[in-house]
């Protein structure tokens, strides 16, 4: 109602206001944007958000999530999900992941480097696009694919994190160490409060 009246209202306005007031509205557009859908399920999987609720919400294959939603996959389940940048990610059972930035999907102009968390369990994840490729935080390490296709698997019990570099290459790092890269096959072992090590 009030984007109708303001829209309305746009003729008698200066174009510096007019040009202000629709950059609001498509940024508003913009965070609205889902940051992933569910592609694939296997058993069950809940979502819980700061916007919607606290309630934890049974997921069905197409439902869109938005940016602070965390999915929680249940035992002898998998989930999958296509990220708005277009990476595929596969979550495996007792897997915690959460969707904290929006990457650009290919088709928009401007660029937005997705950011995500995995606080439990194991994921696989692939991007073949050029450009826009997420981060991963664990409970001690920030991993960014640097190729197209790696898994993680965190332990939150002993916090580490264990990343194998299934194509390309894969970059970590925590606040005890430089970045370490490794490239296909090599795997990369972050134990807590340590520096990661190949």
């Amino acid at each position: 109602m009030v984007k109708a009246l303001l829209l309305r209202g746009l003729g008698c306005c200066s174009g510096l206001v007019r040009g202000t007031i629709l950059l609001l509205f498509m940024q508003e557009g913009m965070a609205a944007l889902p940051a992933a859908t569910l592609i694939d399920l296997s058993g069950s999987a809940t979502v819980t958000g700061v916007i919607s609720s606290r309630l934890a919400t049974p997921l069905s294959i197409g439902d869109t999530l938005s940016v602070g939603s965390c999915i929680q996959v249940s035992a002898a389940s998998e989930a999958a999900l296509m990220l708005s940048d277009r990476s595929q990610i596969r979550l495996d059972q007792n897997a915690r992941f959460w969707l904290n930035i929006r990457g650009s999907a290919p088709e928009e102009r401007s660029f937005q480097q997705g950011e995500n968390s995995l606080t439990s369990g194991r994921l696989w994840l692939r991007n073949k696009r050029q450009g826009s490729k997420p981060a991963i935080k664990t409970v001690n390490a920030i991993i960014g694919i640097r190729g197209t296709e790696m898994n993680i698997l965190v332990d939150p019990v002993n916090s580490t994190t264990e990343v194998t570099a299934l194509e390309g290459g894969i970059e970590a790092s925590n606040r005890l160490g430089d970045a370490v890269r490794i490239g296909r096959g090599e795997q990369l072992s972050i134990l807590a409060q340590e520096k990661p090590v190949v």
